[in-house]
């Protein structure tokens, strides 16, 4: 039995230096800071995708590795660590 696709968020407008796609498989807590800027900061519901762009920076915070996949300029990295596990990470645009 597959999963459900995500539902799809709205477009993140056009394609910036960095591109994430931030996508939940359960509740999960996270904030996306955008260049430099705080874009959300809250609990997530399971099955979302949610779009980012940024010129600089996105750092991503999660409070369960486990609960999220990230896609990064169109390349999918999977889920980011184990159930439970804190992730932090900083992606800046590729040189």
């Amino acid at each position: 039995m597959t999963a459900p696709a995500p539902a799809a968020a709205a477009p993140a407008g056009p394609p910036r230096a960095l591109n994430i796609e931030f996508v939940t498989i359960r509740p999960v807590w996270a904030r996306i800071t955008v260049d430099g800027r705080r874009a959300m900061e809250r609990e997530f519901q399971a099955d979302q995708r949610f779009p980012f762009g940024a010129n600089r920076a996105i750092v991503v915070r999660a409070g369960d590795a486990g609960a999220f996949r990230l896609i990064v300029n169109g390349k999918d990295l999977g889920v980011l660590g184990r159930d439970g596990q804190v992730y932090e990470r900083v992606f800046t645009p590729e040189r």
